[in-house]
């Protein structure tokens, strides 16, 4: 993911900063290379940390499978998935499910 947006990333940054050698100023390389690991420490935040939309997407989730739970425990459970409709069960063999 973030060698698709380096570029972009170091265009953004190059006008931010003095280019050259010199107190302050950035060569190429060391633009390139601060630009990579920053968004390596980008990237590796964003997958070690939850974000707000993150738990509030894990939480609708959630609802919505204690909601199924809960309908299913009034009303039965299903003996099929309810999600699956139309499986054609005839290329199954039944001596599969006899142990040896």
């Amino acid at each position: 993911m973030k060698e698709r947006h380096l570029e972009s990333f170091k265009n953004l940054c190059s006008n931010y900063v003095e280019m050259g050698r010199g107190s302050g100023r950035l060569t190429e390389k060391q633009l390139h290379e601060s630009c990579k690991s920053l968004l390596k420490q980008v990237v590796e935040f964003r997958t070690k940390n939850y974000f707000r939309e993150d738990l509030d997407d894990f939480e609708e989730f959630l609802q919505n499978q204690l909601d199924l739970l809960n309908e299913y425990r009034n009303t039965g459970f299903p003996v099929e998935n309810p999600e699956i409709e139309g499986v054609d069960h005839s290329d199954l063999n039944n001596r599969d499910m006899i142990p040896l």
